[in-house]
């Protein structure tokens, strides 16, 4: 994934995207992929549970609850 780090970049013109590896969810339709309509697209990052819980970020009673309402849950600035 390429992207701008809220923590450590300028977000204004001219930031240089920084790279890493990690599972996503790419947003978008499979057609506009299927049919290579576009070169940009916008990924979701996917985080593991147990390291949500074990940062402090979320309790695990908040996960389950948002999992079981089927609610996505949004960790903006994360640096991880």
């Amino acid at each position: 994934m390429f992207g701008l780090d809220p923590l450590n970049d300028d977000l204004g013109v001219g930031g240089q995207p920084t790279q890493w590896f990690g599972r996503g969810i790419l947003m978008t339709q499979a057609c506009d992929v299927q049919l290579a309509k576009s070169v940009q697209f916008v990924v979701a990052g996917v985080h593991e549970a147990r390291k949500l819980v074990d940062d402090g970020i979320l309790t695990a009673s908040v996960i389950r609850d948002r999992i079981r309402r089927r609610v996505l849950i949004e960790i903006v600035g994360s640096s991880w």
